[in-house]
């Protein structure tokens, strides 16, 4: 039976973006791969050193595991915590993240020169099933801001690597990025009593309802498609891309039905500007379904408490001084540092030569330590 989840993987030693292209690159596997399995994606945010999806699939079940010669088949069940779930079975959920993970993994593995090889991140991934609207509100709207807790935007919608800006386009006004919709104007005609009705017309058919601002062009070609995508890859045939080569997220992405959710634009912006307070806590109980409230703490459930008194600090905008994400941070250092020390990529370099990088990041760049760390793999 599917249910709404929410779904995190992490990576707290490196970060899994080291430029835009790396987080378009992950769109595309992400479109292919919940195309494969089934998948239906509502809402993501890629942040450098982790993932967040709000994802439709299958929950818990058996996992049938081949053993020895005679393929004996093992139960073996996933783990619950609180309602919430780490998989460790062979489903549709895990099927879909490990085949997700480990295609990014090879990507990256190849174009950085990764020699340490092996996975990226944390062995296990979080879950937790999100039961009732009030619910689902909650959790995706803290999965759309999790730029803004992390203290890398000022608002929700500055944050570039979220699906936040891809809702609601033409009633916010960012009607210069593609945008579900009719494509073809209304067009009238007089009928025999003189009357003006609308004509029936049998234009192009649209690519998902899909409305392109003048001068946007995006790639319709497959041919051209398969140079940006893995090899042997398949999609469907209505789905384009970005000029970038990124696949559109209204192709992929249930973005209509995540709309329907918020009810209202104004709603919408309403849930991205909020604060986290008890009254948000307390309107979830009119879900009637015995569960527990969802907050941030439910959302980035591996961290201590500290770490999401930080994050509701950052809900205020208190901390935000045009700092540097990750992904910015690590453009400076693959094409401005790098090739002072004559290294394509920092995997590389020696563990004194990122040590002396980490120097010049902290005093010229005035970034945390643990930033440095995280961009230099040390």
């Amino acid at each position: 039976m599917k249910k709404m989840i929410h779904c995190c993987f992490t990576s707290h030693q490196e970060v899994m973006f080291r430029s835009p292209q790396d987080v378009g690159f992950f769109l595309n596997l992400l479109a292919l791969t919940s195309w494969k399995y089934g998948v239906d994606i509502f809402a993501d945010t890629e942040m450098s050193n982790h993932v967040h999806l709000l994802l439709f699939s299958s929950d818990k079940t058996e996992s049938r595991l081949s053993v020895g010669p005679y393929s004996k088949t093992v139960i073996k069940p996933g783990f619950d915590r609180d309602g919430s779930i780490l998989y460790s079975e062979s489903n549709q959920l895990s099927d879909f993240i490990t085949a997700l993970r480990k295609r990014y993994t090879w990507y990256f593995t190849q174009k950085y020169q990764r020699d340490c090889g092996g996975r990226m991140g944390e062995k296990y991934y979080f879950s937790l099933i999100i039961e009732g609207n009030y619910h689902m509100i909650s959790a995706c709207s803290y999965v759309l801001r999790n730029g803004l807790h992390h203290g890398v935007s000022g608002t929700s919608f500055m944050y570039p690597y979220s699906s936040i800006n891809d809702m609601f386009i033409p009633e916010l006004g960012k009607t210069e990025r593609p945008y579900q919709g009719n494509r073809n104007p209304d067009e009238y005609h007089k009928n025999r009593s003189g009357h003006w009705i609308k004509s029936l017309s049998s234009g192009n058919k649209s690519t998902h309802g899909l409305v392109f601002p003048d001068g946007y062009a995006p790639i319709t070609s497959r041919n051209v498609m398969k140079l940006y995508l893995p090899r042997y890859s398949e999609w469907p045939d209505d789905w384009v891309m970005s000029p970038s080569g990124v696949f559109l997220r209204p192709c992929f992405e249930q973005l209509r039905q995540t709309e329907l959710l918020f009810v209202s634009p104004g709603a919408f912006e309403y849930n991205m500007f909020r604060k986290t307070d008890e009254k948000w806590l307390e309107e979830q109980d009119q879900d009637r379904n015995g569960k527990p409230a969802i907050g941030i703490s439910d959302i980035e459930p591996i961290h201590n408490e500290d770490a999401v008194k930080s994050y509701l600090y950052n809900e205020r905008a208190a901390t935000f001084r045009n700092c540097r994400n990750d992904i910015d941070l690590c453009g400076i250092i693959d094409r401005c540092i790098l090739p002072e020390f004559k290294s394509p990529s920092i995997y590389q370099l020696s563990r004194d030569k990122r040590e002396s990088i980490k120097k010049i990041l902290m005093n010229d760049f005035h970034v945390s330590d643990s930033q440095a760390s995280r961009c230099l793999w040390l």
